[in-house]
């Protein structure tokens, strides 16, 4: 059975440039999807406190609702049997400590809230999100908005606040394993392969058809395309008449699913 959902339209940024998320019914077809427990996942916010300056408390709670429903959003687009939840959020000062990069990032945040990166260590489905102001980022807004290091902080992310609501879900993506569309990937890896620039424990995550895909004029969510649509590349979904992925090569609904299923044997494994 094939279903179709319904239309919406929103403006927001990515990585690289503002993305138009658009999805049709009558252009975008989905793939019934199995009868399955959704494992939860948790997503801890801290935000740099100087971000108050420019946005009230109530639309930092209102930007983490619309990030997570949209991140839902995909994954159900997706079949992938995974839910996102709020952990709620923190504050981070980057005053005194303004960071440089991600390592930086995690160790000044480290000083402040151990005990959310000791939950994240010990808690595979807990992830924290931490988001710099404008003033405090160390973020080219041009070339880039957010990012993980998978291969070393498997559940942290760090964003800058001018990231769109896509960015979130984009992200966490990574921390899937879930790669950019192939020809971006080439690009940025420059003749080099993902084994040789992940570490010898974590090469077995690199999988051949963990990538995004093109259908239509539109992108899947892992890709750097200018329109999205808010799917996982996937051989069972289309756009436009145009497949959004391929068994082979182009099938991040399928690594998401899976890693969703390894998260639940061991949410199951810890629980008492």
């Amino acid at each position: 059975m094939k279903l179709k959902v319904v239309s919406i339209c929103l403006i927001v940024g990515t990585a690289f440039v503002s993305a138009l998320l658009y999805f049709d019914s009558q252009k975008l077809v989905l793939s019934q999807c199995a009868d399955e427990e959704k494992v939860e996942t948790w997503v801890q916010f801290v935000f740099d406190y100087s971000i108050l300056n420019d946005f009230s408390i109530e639309a930092l709670e209102e930007r983490i609702g619309e990030d997570l429903a949209l991140s839902n959003l995909i994954l159900a687009n997706s079949c992938v049997p995974m839910i996102r939840k709020s952990a709620g959020y923190e504050f981070f000062d980057a005053h005194n400590a303004k960071p440089e990069d991600m390592l930086s990032s995690h160790y000044e945040l480290n000083l402040q809230h151990s005990s959310l990166l000791e939950r994240a260590y010990q808690e595979p489905n807990f992830y924290v999100v931490l988001v710099l102001s404008e003033d405090s980022s160390y973020f080219d807004f041009e070339y880039k908005i957010a990012e993980t290091w998978v291969d070393l902080f498997p559940n942290f992310v760090v964003s800058d606040v001018r990231a769109g609501p896509l960015a979130l879900e984009h992200e966490l993506g990574h921390l899937a394993w879930a790669q950019h569309d192939l020809e971006t990937l080439s690009s940025q890896v420059q003749g080099r392969t993902l084994e040789s620039m992940t570490a010898e424990d974590n090469q077995l995550q690199i999988k051949r058809y963990a990538h995004a895909a093109l259908c239509g004029d539109s992108g899947t969510i892992m890709s750097y395309e200018k329109n999205i649509v808010p799917i996982y590349s996937s051989p069972n979904i289309t756009y436009q008449g145009r497949v959004c992925g391929d068994a082979e090569s182009a099938d991040n609904a399928r690594l998401l699913t899976e890693y969703a299923r390894a998260l639940r044997a061991k949410v199951d494994a810890r629980s008492w």
